[in-house]
């Protein structure tokens, strides 16, 4: 077998694609666990707004979801997914804008 340049280079092409798009994808992942995380905030303190009952139980709820583990691990991996696009994207090419600051993804 002859070694080939171009098809040395077309593979590492093709496995770069496949390495950015699978960080793409992670990062899709993690932004709509995050969004689902934030509804489900937002729905919370809509409903603790509520007297009686409701209320109480909103809060308590709510209380709960922000002090769980949940919300130091979404944003674990939000950060090391954004971190994944970035490298691949500087290592490999492509184009990569990151969210605005504060913004949930």
């Amino acid at each position: 077998l002859t070694d080939n340049p171009s098809l040395k280079k077309a593979e590492a092409m093709k496995a770069a694609k496949k390495l950015l798009a699978a960080a793409k994808k992670a990062l899709t992942e993690v932004n709509q666990r995050t969004n689902a995380y934030e509804a489900e905030k937002q729905r919370l303190t809509e409903a603790s707004e509520k007297p009686g009952v409701k209320g109480l139980r909103a809060k308590a709820q709510f209380a709960a979801l922000d002090s769980s583990k949940l919300k130091d691990d979404l944003n674990y991996a939000l950060i090391r997914a954004q971190a994944a696009v970035r490298i691949a994207t500087k290592k490999y090419g492509g184009s990569y804008t990151p969210p605005p600051k504060g913004s949930p993804g």
